[in-house]
């Protein structure tokens, strides 16, 4: 649907320029402005079309292992461990690292979605890539760096959390 909103406001903004040369206005300061504003206009929208389409074609293509819920309900007590990674499965709404250091602490870092395709460190290590495909929902501790895949249960890719209950009774969208 937004690929088809996009194209057809596309249009429009070259409707608007092609009708700007036709009455022959195309060499007035309105004119001319009118159409440096529509033309880009134009452009963006088109863009967007284009990379809606060129992402709809890579999900199609993006061979992935298992999607990350998957992932997650295969083995729901000891997940596979990566050669270089540390690997768990987050608790149902868990949002701090509960790794214990060499001295029995708690880590206590905050878990934040962790889009390892662009890390160029874990480009060089590859464990993830390999293991969940190129765009699977990973989580990582930012002081121990352990990975949490999600919780099976939620389905909200959202670290926050659910919504809340508001005070007058409407439920508010998710964080």
């Amino acid at each position: 649907m937004m690929l088809v909103l996009s194209v057809v406001l596309g249009i429009v903004p070259l409707l608007g320029v092609a009708w700007i040369v036709l009455h022959g206005s195309i060499g007035t300061v309105d004119g001319l402005f009118m159409s440096l504003i529509l033309l880009p206009l134009s452009g963006i929208l088109f863009l967007n079309a284009y990379l809606d389409l060129r992402g709809r074609s890579k999900a199609k293509t993006a061979v992935g292992p298992l999607p990350s819920a998957a992932i997650a309900t295969q083995g729901m007590q000891t997940p596979t461990q990566l050669p270089h990674h540390k690997v768990k499965i987050k608790k149902a709404g868990q949002r701090a690292c509960n790794e214990k250091n060499e001295k029995g602490k708690f880590c206590g870092g905050h878990l934040k979605r962790w889009f390892y395709s662009v890390d160029l460190i874990e480009q060089d290590c590859g464990d993830a890539e390999k293991a969940w495909g190129l765009d699977a929902e990973v989580y990582r501790c930012e002081h121990c760096k352990t990975l949490y895949l999600p919780h099976p249960g939620e389905s909200v890719v959202n670290v926050a959390g659910q919504g809340q209950i508001s005070v007058f009774g409407l439920t508010l969208p998710p964080k």
